[in-house]
Formats: structure tokens, sequence, C-alpha cells
């Protein structure tokens, strides 16, 4: 499922929309999308870093993880 929502995402800010010249993404939303956020590569794998608030002194700074998609705010799915 995860591989189907981030193709919907990557195809409705890259993709031709009705218009010629716009992206799905464009007509909806009105405004331009930075595609260079577009960087990461479908179930490579990613270290997410772990807040200095949560983790205790001898803990690693970051966790191994599988990049899966991307969040709709500002994110990434592991």
């Amino acid at each position: 499922m995860e591989a189907v929502n981030t193709t919907a995402y990557i195809l409705n800010r890259t993709g031709k929309g009705r218009e010629e010249d716009k992206t799905s993404f464009q007509l909806w939303e009105k405004k331009d999308y930075d595609i260079s956020k577009l960087d990461k590569t479908f179930g490579t794998e990613v270290h997410t870093h772990i807040l200095k608030e949560i983790r205790r002194k001898w803990d690693g700074k970051a966790e191994k993880g599988i990049f899966v998609g991307y969040e709709y705010s500002k994110g990434y799915r592991i």
C-alpha cells in the first residue's frame, strides 16, 4: 500500500494534469511544488535522528530504517 501511495504522491507533483503546462498538484493547490524535495528512492536504507530529549546518555543519535514514502506534511514515511 505504501508503494501505491508514494507513486500517487510523486505523479501528482510531476505528471501532467488536464492543462498542458501544469501538474495535478498545481491545479489543485494553486501553487508550485519544489520537486527537488523528491530526492529519496523507495526502499533505500535511511537513518532517522533521535531527539536529544528522547534518547539516553549512551543511546545512539540515529536509527536505521527503510524509506517507504512521503508525508503530506513535512516529513517522510520510514
